[in-house]
C-alpha cells in the first residue's frame, strides 16, 4: 500500500464518524497512535534536539503507553482483534512512520511534516479517549501503572 492511498488519521476519523462507538475502530485508530509515538521514540536520534526534560514529561504523560496498552487490554481480554492482527498492523504502522519521518527529515528537515504530524497532532487531539478506556480497564490499568513506575525509575538512574 503506498503512502498516498493511505488516509491520515483525521481524515479516517471524519470518514467513520461514530468510531468512538466502535470498540473496532477505536482499536484501528489507537493502533496507528501508538505506532505514530513509537515511531518517534524510535527515531529520536533523526529527531535532533530532543532534551532529558521533553523525554520526562513524554514519559510522565505516556502517551504512547497509554494508546499501547488501552488498545492491548480491548484486544487481549475484550478480544476486538486477534492479537497476532494487532501485533502485525502495530508493526506496519511503526516501520511506516519511521520511514515518512526519515523521508521528511530528508526532504524538509522536519521530521514532523506532512501526514506524521498530522497523525500525531490527531492522537493528541484523542488521547483522553484512550486513557478513559485504560482508567476504565482495571487489569490492563494496573499493568500499565507497573510498568510506567518501573520506566520513571529507570530513568530517574540515568
Amino acid at each position: 500500500m503506498g503512502e498516498d492511498k493511505i488516509l491520515s488519521i483525521n481524515n479516517y476519523m471524519n470518514l467513520t464518524p461514530n468510531w468512538k462507538n466502535d470498540e473496532y475502530q477505536i482499536v484501528k485508530i489507537g493502533t496507528r497512535c501508538g505506532a505514530v509515538f513509537d515511531a518517534y521514540l524510535l527515531s529520536l536520534d533523526i529527531v535532533g534536539s530532543v532534551t532529558k526534560d521533553d523525554l520526562k514529561q513524554f514519559i510522565d504523560l505516556g502517551i504512547n503507553d497509554i494508546y499501547v496498552y488501552s488498545v492491548g487490554g480491548l484486544v487481549e481480554f475484550k478480544k476486538v482483534m486477534p492479537v497476532e492482527v494487532f501485533s502485525n498492523k502495530y508493526n506496519y504502522w511503526v516501520d511506516l512512520y519511521k520511514k515518512m519521518g526519515n523521508t521528511n527529515h530528508e526532504k524538509h528537515n522536519d521530521f514532523f511534516a506532512g501526514m506524521l504530524g498530522d497523525d500525531m497532532q490527531s492522537c493528541l487531539d484523542n488521547y483522553k479517549l484512550y486513557q478513559n478506556i485504560l482508567e476504565q480497564d482495571k487489569e490492563t490499568s494496573k499493568i500499565y501503572n507497573s510498568n510506567k513506575r518501573k520506566l520513571l525509575q529507570k530513568f530517574k538512574e540515568k
